[in-house]
């Protein structure tokens, strides 16, 4: 049984939603929209219409370099908007599963809720664990990774129950 015990912060959860990004491959739809946005300037300066060629230029860069921003600044609305985020985390993860008391992040299409209460979750309602330098994004099962808690690595007493939880968590 391992349990941790941390004070969340802001970075914790900017580190979960790139890991998310990542995972949900933001990155190529970016890349997608960065390339239309060269092409389209491509385009423009065939047509010899420098002003939209212009546009297309600045999409084209201004996209992949919004990205982190728009991540950054989201989560710390969101960090700030909810209290319960910033509350101190108990939680235990043994054989049966993970529980405490954490928030959960919810992700819906144009909203984003935090329920807070106490957290347990068996082993069979765990989906894709993802891993950071600071937390381990614990996404539940058949919820289409729209939910998730966090693990802080710094709730732990060391490496050794870091190698632990990692065990437990990715197997």
């Amino acid at each position: 049984m391992l349990r941790l015990s941390w004070q969340p912060e802001a970075a914790d959860y900017i580190e979960a939603f790139k890991a998310r990004n990542k995972r949900r491959r933001v990155n190529w739809f970016v890349g997608l929209l960065s390339a239309i946005g060269f092409a389209f300037a491509v385009l423009a300066i065939v047509a010899r219409q420098p002003g939209p060629a212009v546009i297309g230029v600045l999409a084209g860069v201004l996209f992949p370099l919004a990205v982190p921003f728009v991540v950054k600044s989201s989560t710390n609305a969101l960090w700030r908007r909810n209290p319960a985020l910033q509350q101190p985390v108990q939680m235990v993860v043994d054989a049966r599963g993970a529980g405490g008391d954490a928030p959960v992040i919810m992700m819906n299409p144009g909203a984003m809720h935090v329920m807070t209460g106490s957290v347990q979750h068996q082993w069979a309602e765990i989906g894709p664990v993802l891993e950071t330098g600071r937390v381990f994004v614990v996404q539940l099962a058949g919820q289409r990774n729209k939910v998730f808690f966090l693990l802080a690595k710094r709730g732990l007493t060391g490496p050794a129950q870091e190698e632990s939880l990692r065990r437990l968590l990715l197997r």
